[in-house]
């Protein structure tokens, strides 16, 4: 949380999003998605015999979502 740049510009992270300005009143600049996070939503919100590729077993064995 808390100011950063990107892209040469200045943006400010709060509550799971990227918006631009240094007080986060600007556009919506990205996303702060994590790859295990992806996952989880992934698994979570999909059909159920939706399985981790072998790359992603180490942090789904983590997540418990194997």
């Amino acid at each position: 949380m808390g100011i950063s740049s990107l892209g040469g510009q200045g943006v400010y992270v709060h509550n799971g999003t990227t918006r631009m300005g240094p007080d986060g009143s600007g556009a919506l600049a990205s996303s702060i998605l994590t790859l295990d996070q992806a996952l989880k939503n992934a698994c979570t919100h999909s059909a159920p015999s939706l399985k981790p590729p072998p790359a992603l077993y180490t942090p789904a064995r983590y997540m418990r979502l194997n």
